[in-house]
């Protein structure tokens, strides 16, 4: 079940915010897929969890382009910039499967992949 989410562990099911241990070493880049859509309001506003308690990225581009195809056919894959996202105290937390949870990700952190 590797590239499921499960609502107990991510915090989708839980109205309190599930406290998560910071890690001081993600991968240099984390990627997101997305639609093109919601590409032009991330491209200004950042990355924010939505309706999830955190911001959902992979630390392939496999899994993220999977994770975008769930919502579209032409699926928008962007890169983190986990070392300057880290300096501006963007936290990021690991979970299984490669999959990492953030906080809000500012839009200069973020590009295409």
């Amino acid at each position: 079940d590797k590239g499921r989410l499960h609502p107990g562990r991510y915090g989708h099911s839980t109205k309190e915010r599930i406290k998560k241990a910071a890690s001081t070493a993600p991968p240099e880049i984390l990627y997101h897929g997305t639609t093109p859509a919601s590409w032009e309001k991330i491209s200004s506003m950042g990355l924010s969890p939505m309706r999830r308690q955190y911001v959902h990225l992979s630390e392939t581009v496999e899994v993220a382009r999977v994770t975008a195809l769930r919502r579209t056919k032409e699926p928008v894959i962007l890169a983190i910039d986990t070392k300057a996202a880290l300096a501006g105290e963007i936290s990021f937390f690991p979970e299984a499967n490669g999959v990492w949870l953030s906080d809000p990700i500012p839009a200069k952190y973020i590009s295409w992949a």
